[in-house]
């Protein structure tokens, strides 16, 4: 990766001789797991307008694709994928966990470490540490937050919400929840498992103010900025 003068840098390693060698058990940019079903819908759709126009240059009716909240979630940060297959499996109500290589270490919480505190009905059965083989180094004072793959929609299982600071800690493991009403799963070698978000570890003061000309300007100048522009979420001078 190529990074100029101005950016920050984060790097991944790993311990493990040739591993950093497999393309697909990389982490890799969060735009290259675009579901497939966010990508095949539409951008534009064909709805006529008031005069029952259907115009072939501008969007009559936009589809997600063209709302930033979807959108920027594909062009930040990165995902992490399973490092092996993984099998996990319920036998005789005891949970079992048998990944294909034994290299990277798997490990379950006991029940009264979390599962037996939680609200009842979650459909969380167990809570699961995947060690991805990876280490990862932020600079000072910068971290990683993990989010799950919430467009994914898996029903099987789903990373948790977390926060490391990877500027001292460098393992990279990835907690989930085994949510499948299956009494077995597999996770297969490159699928991916969660988003991991640099960022820097800031304090904010939070305020509620009552309006203002000054900021009601702002407010209405983003509004036109945005407004004005048929295909695109943000005006095309952030400036």
């Amino acid at each position: 990766m190529d990074y100029n003068s101005s950016m920050k840098k984060i790097i991944f390693t790993t311990e493990k001789t040739g591993f950093a060698d497999i393309k697909y058990t990389q982490p890799k940019p969060a735009k290259d797991f675009i579901p497939t079903w966010f990508k095949e819908m539409p951008m534009s759709l064909p709805i006529p307008n008031n005069h029952n126009f259907v115009s072939k240059l501008i969007p009559n009716f936009k589809g997600a694709r063209h709302c930033p909240s979807f959108v920027e979630v594909f062009r930040e940060g990165y995902v992490l994928v399973a490092p092996c297959d993984i099998h996990m499996f319920f036998e005789n109500g005891e949970f079992f966990m048998n990944p294909s290589n034994d290299e990277f270490v798997i490990r379950t919480h006991a029940k009264e470490q979390f599962l037996d505190y939680i609200p009842e009905n979650t459909g969380i059965r167990a809570t699961v540490n995947i060690n991805t083989g990876w280490f990862c180094i932020t600079p000072k004072g910068y971290g990683l937050r993990y989010l799950p793959l919430m467009y994914h929609f898996n029903k099987d299982w789903q990373a948790n919400y977390g926060v490391v600071h990877t500027d001292k800690l460098h393992e990279v493991s990835v907690q989930i929840f085994y949510t499948s009403e299956n009494n077995e799963i597999l996770i297969k070698q490159g699928d991916p498992l969660c988003y991991i978000i640099p960022y820097k570890r800031e304090n904010f003061k939070m305020s509620i103010l009552p309006i203002t000309k000054k900021l009601m300007q702002k407010i209405r100048t983003g509004h036109y900025k945005v407004a004005n522009k048929f295909k695109s979420g943000y005006a095309r001078n952030d400036s």
